[in-house]
């Protein structure tokens, strides 16, 4: 069925409200020193290993960090010795993800299609059931609503899979309220240095 012309029209005003908002706050993060980076991944990581949402789950989903993002790398290795079953996203085809189990970060592999991202390779078991995942974000509000990096892969996998999403991030990247769409999925929990929100 054809999109009507004013639906069309408020997707495109959205769309373009998430890239000035997406491109300020990266601006942002980017700013922040490596040092605080570090000292925020390390509470953010405590807070996540210490929730009960956590501690109940068997099948955790990750993503590998890069650029500014809070560092994940720490938080995953510890997640595997705490014998949760651990899986990452894997892209196949540059169109959809997969979450793949790995056992250790030495057997993540580069992305075929995004440059800096590591990935398990595609021999690696596949998820059935994930009951908590990781989820990135350039930034998150307290309603649950989330901007990615507007590709649409996570939401397109979590509008198929029903799984609690966490969110990691930096204090100054939660906000009052940020635009959405039809399509946004919206997320469960955001951690953050300070504080855990739990939005739903």
């Amino acid at each position: 069925m054809l999109k009507s012309k004013s639906l069309k029209k408020e997707e495109e005003e959205e769309e373009g409200k998430k890239k000035q908002i997406r491109k300020l706050l990266l601006d942002k993060r980017d700013g922040t020193s490596a040092d605080y980076l570090k000292i925020a991944a390390h509470r953010i990581s405590n807070k996540i290993l210490a929730s009960s949402e956590f501690a109940k789950a068997a099948n955790v989903g990750a993503y590998y960090s890069t650029g500014s993002e809070i560092p994940t790398h720490d938080l995953i290795s510890k997640m595997i010795k705490c014998d949760k079953k651990v899986y990452l996203p894997r892209v196949v085809n540059n169109t959809e993800m997969v979450f793949s189990q790995i056992c250790d970060m030495t057997e993540l592999r580069t992305s075929e299609f995004f440059t800096g991202i590591m990935e398990p390779n595609s021999q690696a078991p596949t998820a059935g059931q994930i009951d908590v995942m990781l989820v990135p974000a350039v930034a998150a509000s307290y309603d649950g609503c989330r901007l990615g990096y507007g590709r649409g892969y996570y939401d397109r996998y979590l509008a198929k899979h029903d799984t609690l999403t966490i969110v990691p991030l930096l204090a100054k990247q939660v906000t009052k309220r940020l635009p959405a769409d039809r399509y946004d999925i919206k997320i469960d929990i955001i951690v953050t240095e300070e504080k855990i929100i739990r939005c739903k």
